[in-house]
C-alpha cells in the first residue's frame, strides 16, 4: 500500500476530503489528513510518504532533499508557484497540477469583477444604503457602455479564453498577450494577439490570467502601469499577487493612472488586512479573498481530480496526468 499525506489546507472540506480520497485511492493508498504551512512540517509529516496531495505549502528543494521516498506531489490548485518543480525533478519527484477545476468560477468572478467596476455597482449600493442617495447620474462621466470596450487579457489560457467569450457575450473587443499562443489558434476564439505594450496602450479594461514563476513574478510594474496610463484602464487580478508589483499598483490607483481595480490576490495569502493600503481606498477597488475558484461544485472537482491524478500516475496511466516538470512514472 501506498502511503500518501494530504498536506493542504482542506479546513472544512476536510470530511469530504476523507471520504472521496477514500473511495478513489483506499485499495492502494493509506491517507493521512496532516496540514502543514511549513518546511519542517512538510518533512516531518511526510517522512515515509510515497506521495502527497498539497496545496500552497511550500515544497521546497529543501523538502524535496529530506524526503527520499516521495515519488509525486499532486496538487489541488491550477497554479503551483509554491513547488519548486526543478528541484523535485532533480530529486526524481514527479509535480502535477489541476487545470481542469474551477476554470468557469475564475472566468465568472473575473467576468463579474469587471462589469461591477464598469457599472459603478459599489458606488450606487454605498449611496442608496449608506448616504440614502437616489441620484442616478452621481457617477456621469465615469461609466462608458461596456460594448464600445476593449479588453486585454494577460494570458490566453483557459480561464482567460473563457472570460473572453463571457465578456464577447456583452459586446467587447478582445486583445490578448501571451507569448505562447499563435494568432491562428487565436483565431477561432476571434481574439487578436498583441505585444504586451500594445496590450497596455489600447485596453480599457486589463483581466490578468498568467502563471507566477520565476519569468513572471513582479512582471506588472511601474513601467507598465505608465504605459496603460493613457487609457485609465480597469484593472482586475484573479490570477496571482505574484504578478503584482504592490507598490506600483497602489501608486497607480492614487495617481489614477488605472481607474478602478479587481482584486482577489495579493502576494501573502493572509495579508493583514487591518494594515494594508488597500482595504483604505474607495469603492472603485473590490477586494474578494482569493475566492474565484470557489463553488460548491469546484470544490468537489478539486479533490477528486486531485485523487485521480495520483491514482493515475501509480497505475501506469501517467499520461492523463497533468505532470508539470516532465516526470510521467514513479521513481523506483
Amino acid at each position: 500500500m501506498l502511503k500518501v499525506v494530504a498536506t493542504a489546507q482542506f479546513g472544512p472540506a476536510a470530511d469530504a476530503f476523507k471520504k472521496i480520497s477514500d473511495e478513489i485511492l483506499g485499495d492502494i493508498a493509506e491517507i493521512s489528513i496532516i496540514p502543514c504551512d511549513t518546511e519542517d512540517k512538510i518533512i516531518e509529516a511526510c517522512k515515509d510518504a510515497d506521495a502527497v496531495i498539497a496545496g500552497l505549502d511550500p515544497y521546497t528543494e529543501k523538502v524535496f532533499a529530506s524526503l527520499e521516498k516521495l515519488k509525486m506531489v499532486s496538487g489541488v490548485a491550477i497554479g503551483y508557484n509554491t513547488f519548486d518543480v526543478e528541484a523535485a525533478k532533480k530529486y526524481g519527484v514527479a509535480v502535477s497540477n489541476n487545470p481542469r477545476y474551477c476554470v468557469n468560477e475564475v472566468a465568472d468572478h473575473a467576468s463579474a469583477l469587471i462589469l461591477a467596476l464598469v457599472r459603478k455597482l459599489l458606488d450606487y449600493n454605498k449611496q442608496v444604503k449608506t448616504e440614502y442617495v437616489w441620484a442616478p447620474q452621481s457617477q456621469r462621466g465615469k461609466i462608458k457602455r461596456v460594448c464600445v470596450q476593449t479588453l486585454g487579457l494577460i494570458g490566453f489560457g483557459n480561464i482567460a479564453r473563457l472570460v473572453a467569450k463571457r465578456m464577447q457575450g456583452f459586446g467587447c473587443e478582445i486583445i490578448a498577450y501571451d507569448p505562447y499562443i499563435k494568432q491562428d489558434f487565436a483565431d477561432q476564439f476571434n481574439v487578436k494577439m498583441v505585444s504586451i505594450d500594445e496590450l497596455y496602450e489600447k485596453s480599457d479594461i486589463i483581466s490578468v490570467h498568467a502563471l507566477l514563476n520565476a519569468q513572471t513574478e513582479g512582471m506588472i510594474g511601474k513601467e507598465a502601469f505608465k504605459k496603460m496610463a493613457a487609457k485609465k484602464p480597469i484593472f482586475v487580478n484573479c490570477a496571482r499577487g505574484g504578478l503584482i508589483d504592490e507598490d506600483a499598483l497602489l501608486d497607480a490607483i492614487k495617481t489614477e493612472k488605472i481607474s478602478a481595480v479587481g482584486l482577489d490576490v495579493f502576494i501573502s495569502e493572509k495579508p493583514d488586512l487591518a494594515d494594508s493600503p488597500f482595504t483604505k481606498l474607495g469603492d472603485n477597488v473590490i477586494i474578494t479573498p482569493h475566492a474565484a475558484y470557489f463553488s460548491d461544485n469546484a470544490q468537489y472537482e478539486m479533490l477528486v481530480f486531485s485523487c485521480e491524478n495520483l491514482r493515475n500516475f501509480f497505475t501506469g496511466n501517467g499520461d492523463k496526468v497533468p505532470i508539470v516538470n516532465g516526470i510521467k512514472e514513479p521513481k523506483a
